[in-house]
């Protein structure tokens, strides 16, 4: 494990700053929630549509396996910021 995050600690860092330098190019430590949406977005991982497809429920995705995750690995909108909220909570 640690050898792996040896070997991509400095590009996750590039890309990392990359979007937190986004438009604001003196703020290289901080992720603002749009900017984690952008990041997501670019790598194909943001599902388009906010909500899911599961059984009676309305969304938008169609995507869902069995476990309600959705087969091509991506998450929606409302899951990423729920996911920026958790990781940034302890640094509020």
């Amino acid at each position: 494990m640690d050898q792996v995050k040896a070997s991509f600690s400095e590009r996750l860092n590039r890309i990392f700053q990359y979007y937190c330098l986004y438009g604001e190019p003196l703020n290289a430590k901080k992720l603002k929630s749009s900017k984690f949406m952008k990041m997501l977005r670019d790598s194909g991982l943001l599902l388009k549509g906010v909500l899911r497809v599961t059984g009676d429920t309305v969304g938008s995705s169609e995507n869902i396996n069995q476990d309600n995750r959705p087969s091509d690995g991506g998450v929606s909108q409302i899951e990423a910021d729920l996911i920026f909220k958790k990781l940034t909570q302890a640094s509020v």
